[in-house]
């Protein structure tokens, strides 16, 4: 599958988002959500799965993929539940099954406590929760982002996937030739794929070590 063929974009209350939206539409909507530096591709083989069933829908969290990030974006858990609150108000989702993987579960968990009218059903795969937050074999590369590090590095594990795969994703994977070299640049590059993306990188760890920020301590509710 081709999911590029499916790919969209929405203007929500918070900014643009872009997603894959793929199936039959008027029944069910799986909505997926991915956990800091991965996409929606990670939802690829799931989606291929199902798209036949139900209408599947994976969005990229800003910063990942081919969402960008506000200026002032807010990366806390609170603040990202917020987008996925907004992501649905922009495109009527209701009645959602929920799936989240990694730091996206923690966000999923946030938007669930916020917006329970908005589900179905709930599922969560190996993530983030409030007592492992972050994971410790995640720690180091949390702190590294914190301190602005992968500024200098992140060029690098985007741009040679050998050393990516090693560095940030391989350890989330069973076999150490995963991912493959062509997800671990859709991956990073989006992330750390610059320079210029230190600033934001290194906001965005806050959501890793469960930060809450003052512009996100309203529930989720309120982007409805």
């Amino acid at each position: 599958m081709n999911l590029d063929e499916h790919r969209h974009a929405v203007d929500t209350a918070g900014g643009t988002v872009s997603y894959y939206d793929v199936g039959p539409h008027g029944g069910r909507t799986a909505l997926f959500v991915h956990g800091v530096g991965t996409n929606a591709l990670l939802w690829r083989g799931v989606i291929a799965r199902l798209a036949g069933e139900v209408r599947c829908v994976a969005l990229d969290l800003p910063l990942h993929g081919h969402t960008p990030a506000a200026a002032d974006q807010d990366f806390s858990l609170h603040g990202l539940a917020k987008v996925l609150a907004d992501f649905c108000a922009a495109l009527g989702l209701t009645g959602i099954d929920l799936v989240a993987n990694d730091t996206g579960g923690a966000v999923a968990q946030v938007f669930a406590v916020g917006r329970p009218d908005l589900l179905t059903s709930f599922t969560l795969t190996n993530c983030d929760t409030h007592d492992n937050l972050p994971p410790e074999a995640f720690k180091p590369a949390v702190e590294a982002a914190a301190k602005g590090q992968f500024a200098v590095t992140g060029p690098a594990l985007a741009s040679m996937p050998a050393v990516g795969r090693k560095a940030a994703l391989g350890p989330g994977y069973q076999s150490a030739d995963l991912p493959s070299s062509e997800l671990v640049r859709a991956f990073l590059k989006p992330v750390m794929g610059t320079v210029k993306r230190g600033p934001a990188v290194r906001k965005a760890a806050g959501v890793a070590q469960g930060r809450r920020s003052a512009r996100s301590r309203s529930s989720p509710s309120s982007a409805n």
